[in-house]
């Protein structure tokens, strides 16, 4: 939807308002979590080429879990137009790398038994 704030139209308003039911019918939903004995961060990532038939950029996802809990995704078109699927796929192993790394140092700060490697 962000992507078509610069010119809406009816369909897409029309598309918003069942956004908007489907979260206000979904509020008692919970995520559950559980407990498990090992703390493994798990990070899938993939890519598609010049996706967007508009400006033909790529878009990327990576979605990140600990354990056997998914505990962080994401989604977004890359800023430029990639030359090939290898430097479209390159650019989103950066991000999602970035991220574990961040998600590394934040559990790294926890007290945590022991160190995560």
């Amino acid at each position: 939807m962000s992507q078509l704030l610069n010119l809406p139209c009816v369909d897409h308003w029309n598309v918003f308002i069942c956004i908007l039911k489907y979260i206000k019918g979904s509020l008692e939903k919970d995520l559950l979590y559980g407990h498990n004995n090992h703390i493994r961060i798990i990070c899938y990532s993939d890519t598609d080429r010049a996706g967007s038939p508009s400006d033909r950029r790529s878009t990327f996802g990576y979605c990140v879990s600990i354990g056997d809990n998914l505990t962080y995704w994401k989604s977004k078109k890359q800023n430029v137009v990639a030359r090939s699927s290898v430097e479209a796929k390159c650019k989103a192993m950066a991000s999602a790398t970035c991220s574990l790394f961040g998600l590394n140092s934040y559990l790294n700060n926890c007290n945590l038994e022991k160190p995560i490697k």
